[in-house]
């Protein structure tokens, strides 16, 4: 594999996390999910602090889950000759819409930079008022029609 597409897939990976987080970090505060939230109820962050009072079976269990992800399609990352000729990096074969096209791919990538950015913003923005996200900017958490 080159290392462009090393690259596209290592931005891949970090563009869903970063989407999942930047959709988590919030609803896990205006929901309360969080047992662990920080006072005026922060999420725990490395520039909150918090995270040492996460239990440690959670590590372990995302520890676990993270590991057993990436042994599932360590082979094709590698290149080690078990990879179909129809790889493509990031491509996880689940497409239950069939909306897979190179403009959605693009899409993807675009909306995971933003949220990349969004999640950063997040952490500063609750590190520098020492409040929460949704106690900030609480326009963008509350549905249009009320």
């Amino acid at each position: 594999m080159t290392h462009r597409a090393r690259a596209w897939q290592a931005e891949v990976k970090h563009a869903r996390l970063a989407m999942l987080a930047a959709a988590g970090w919030p609803l896990s505060e205006k929901l309360g999910l969080a047992p662990t939230l920080l006072q005026n109820g922060r999420a725990p962050s490395l520039l909150n602090g918090g995270l040492g009072q996460v239990n440690i079976v959670y590590w372990v269990a995302v520890l676990g889950l993270a590991v057993f992800v990436e042994s599932k399609y360590l082979d094709s990352q590698l290149d080690t000759g078990k990879r179909g000729n129809d790889y493509l990096p990031g491509m996880l074969g689940f497409d239950p819409l069939g909306q897979d096209s190179p403009t959605m791919r693009n899409a993807e990538i675009l909306n995971g930079r933003v949220a990349m950015l969004a999640i950063t913003g997040f952490a500063l923005e609750e590190a520098i008022t020492k409040s929460s996200v949704i106690a900030n900017t609480p326009f963008f958490f509350k549905p249009l029609f009320f």
